[in-house]
């Protein structure tokens, strides 16, 4: 028979003892003390999972993961991991007392005083004509006037009067009048 295939003791039983732990349920790792249990990438550069001898657990791409809309929950007394059951909403407690005004602040400075404008603004738009007002009372007759007025103009003429009476005869002389022209 050939050498190559002939199985020596020892190989026989790695592979006796591989050949049962091929139908295990369970793998389990056990570091040694104050060791830490380590899954690393294929390069061995990066570790992916790293469960410490104190039992804390770190996933080193969980922070740069994309988040997902629903929570993570363990078991508080297996550590089991798990979805989390729905929250319900408890009732909204009533609205608490308004509480007391506070102390009034101190009064701040007084702002600088802006500069005066020089600009002129355009004249406005003359205004329409507005309505004629209603026409006044007539005022009260004043007290009669003490000056006198203007003299008017000379009247004319009018009709010669009847020959009046004759006159009582005088005892006076009257003066002598002129001698009148030689004629």
């Amino acid at each position: 028979m050939n050498s190559s295939l002939m199985l020596r003791p020892l190989v026989a039983a790695v592979i006796a003892a591989l050949s049962t732990s091929l139908y295990a349920a369970d793998v389990e790792i056990l570091p040694p003390a104050g060791g830490n249990v380590v899954i690393k990438d294929s390069t061995g550069a990066t570790s992916r999972f790293i469960v410490r001898d104190d039992g804390t657990v770190s996933i080193s791409g969980l922070p740069a993961a994309v988040q997902e809309n629903s929570p993570v929950c363990f078991d508080t007394v297996t550590g089991q991991l798990g979805t989390c059951p729905p929250l319900a909403a408890g009732a909204t407690g009533a609205t608490g007392a308004t509480g007391a005004a506070g102390p009034a602040g101190t009064t701040g400075a007084t702002g600088a005083t802006g500069a005066a404008s020089t600009a002129v603004g355009p004249t406005g738009a003359t205004g329409s004509q507005g309505a004629t007002g209603p026409t006044g009372a007539v005022g009260a007759t004043g007290a009669a006037s003490t000056i006198a007025g203007p003299t008017g103009a000379t009247g004319a003429i009018g009709p010669i009067g009847a020959t009046g009476s004759t006159g009582a005869a005088s005892t006076v002389a009257g003066p002598t009048g002129a001698t009148g022209a030689i004629g």
